[in-house]
């Protein structure tokens, strides 16, 4: 099997950090390297990192990379730069692959040299796989392209197996973005009209918890405005490529509308402006189009009266709510049971060694 770089972006957190890379080394294929790219820890990561490897080092290259503290998307492109194989998987540090899952998609890939990517289903765990046995999302016979606009995200960021040329055409990660750069990406590529087939097994877990990510720090307005500009930009995308349907900027639009009541509450105004004005021109019906426009006039005129544009833009909000009755984003995550075939043994028992090993990390 061609080689496979597992591509780590991390900030801190080891203690599941370890975990993730030893669910790389319990894979049933030896022709991996996994490439932890240091994103400006505060510890030093590569004891901890190499005792967990130690038991697996004739199986696969841990490779450790340090760089200033940038973000995930600056540490994935990272990454990429630093890897050497055929195939590409990116990994969350608080998530964990299947042994199953680099074979299993892998082998779609070589079957059909014409495929870019394989996806799989990904499924919710808290403490330990099969807590929670729901999946992040699935299938369901609607053109993906039409779901991402509408918020309904198929696949995670880790569900994908990525032939590297396929990554060179899709473009870097996009480092303005703090957080939804994976959203962003993966409309980016859909629109570049990549070829992918679909896995309907669970390969991939990921972890839900309240812990420290690598975009820690971020407050609620550079949030929102991280959001609103990859929606932006996946507008863009659609458009360029002659593909922004109306049902596809429906999507985008009620998205903005959704994102302007946010910057509202958080008293950012100019950028509610902003979301609402996109929104207007990406929407493809007259009803989300007036919608925004709506809001919009009620931000201007309150301006022009001197008075407070944000309550302007509730009262704008409620009277669309009523009227307009916005369609709901399509979002059924957490929402299906798990369809799992089987169960990873090999790496519940590997994760039960390794913290056997390692018991302070999870004190």
């Amino acid at each position: 099997m061609p080689k496979v770089s597992i591509i780590i972006p991390a900030y801190n957190r080891l203690n599941l950090l370890v975990e993730a890379v030893v669910s790389c080394f319990v894979q049933t294929t030896d022709s991996i390297e996994v490439l932890v790219v240091d994103d400006g820890s505060e510890t030093d990561l590569r004891p901890a990192l190499y005792l967990a490897a130690s038991p697996y080092s004739q199986k696969a290259v841990l490779r450790h990379v340090r760089q200033p503290r940038a973000g995930a998307a600056a540490a994935r492109n990272r990454g990429l730069r630093e890897a050497t194989g055929e195939f590409v998987q990116f990994l969350d540090s608080d998530d964990l692959l299947h042994p199953r899952k680099l074979a299993t998609q892998a082998a779609l890939l070589q079957q059909e040299p014409s495929l870019d990517m394989v996806f799989c289903l990904d499924e919710w765990f808290a403490s330990c796989i099969g807590d929670m046995g729901l999946l992040w999302n699935a299938p369901d016979g609607t053109p993906e392209i039409d779901r991402f606009p509408w918020n309904d995200v198929v696949w995670s960021c880790n569900s994908p197996l990525w032939r590297r040329r396929a990554l060179e055409r899709v473009g870097q990660w996009d480092t303005r973005l703090t957080c939804w750069q994976d959203w962003e990406f993966h409309m980016r590529a859909l629109s570049k009209e990549i070829r992918y087939a679909h896995v309907p097994e669970v390969l991939q877990f990921i972890r839900k918890h309240d812990g420290e990510r690598i975009s820690t720090g971020l407050d609620g307005l550079k949030r929102e405005a991280s959001k609103l500009q990859a929606c932006r930009l996946a507008g863009q995308h659609l458009r360029a490529q002659k593909l922004l349907t109306g049902y596809r900027g429906d999507g985008l639009a009620t998205f903005l509308l959704r994102s302007a009541h946010e910057l509202v509450r958080l008293n950012d105004v100019a950028q509610a402006r902003t979301a609402l004005w996109t929104a207007a021109r990406r929407a493809g019906s007259p009803r989300i189009k007036a919608a925004g426009m709506v809001m919009l006039a009620a931000s201007l005129v309150a301006q022009a009266r001197k008075k407070s544009q944000a309550s302007a833009l509730n009262r704008a909000q409620e009277l669309v709510e009523r009227r307009a009755k916005l369609p709901v984003q399509k979002d059924w995550w957490q929402s299906i049971k798990t369809v799992r075939t089987d169960e990873p043994v090999k790496l519940i028992r590997a994760i039960a060694a390794l913290r056997e090993r390692t018991g302070e990390l999870h004190s």
